[in-house]
């Protein structure tokens, strides 16, 4: 099988990287920052990823606007899907990213093995770990447990 490199510098490579200021402003809008603890190796992954497809897509005017200030004025010239599908098609992609989890060569491999026109983007979910959030009925047992670990007479 042929391999294909789309990691930097190559002309495939995702230019939001974990570290990018608008991949940590996506992290940071109202929408994600309630559910989502925002910082992790994964999350940010995430949302570079969440960027490169919306990028490839030209759908980046679609993000809220404490996003876009912290995109870059002038961003690479976006490759065309011909041009995907002509040199990627049936390749073996690799890139740097965590090899277990989904980055952008999955965007990239959605484009150029789709059937016809890939006129959707790759359903995409939330970042992939959440904050875990108590419920009010386990705040009260946490502090009925509490209480009597306090109390010596355990009542």
């Amino acid at each position: 099988m042929m391999k294909a490199c789309v990691s930097l510098p190559a002309k495939y490579a995702n230019p939001f990287g974990t570290d990018h200021p608008a991949a940590l402003a996506l992290l940071r809008t109202k929408r994600t920052r309630t559910a989502y603890a925002p910082f992790t190796r994964k999350n940010r992954l995430w949302a570079a990823r969440e960027l490169h497809c919306l990028w490839m897509y030209g759908l980046l005017q679609r993000l809220p606007r404490e996003v876009l200030t912290c995109l870059p004025l002038q961003l690479p010239e976006r490759p065309t899907f011909d041009e995907i599908k002509t040199d990627l098609a049936g390749k073996f992609q690799g890139c740097t990213c965590m090899p277990e989890h989904i980055c952008h060569v999955d965007t990239l491999a959605y484009i150029a093995n789709a059937k016809g026109f890939a006129a959707h983007p790759p359903l995409r979910g939330p970042p992939p770990e959440r904050r875990r959030r108590s419920s009010a009925a386990e705040r009260d047992e946490l502090a009925r447990t509490s209480y009597k670990k306090s109390n010596r007479w355990g009542i």
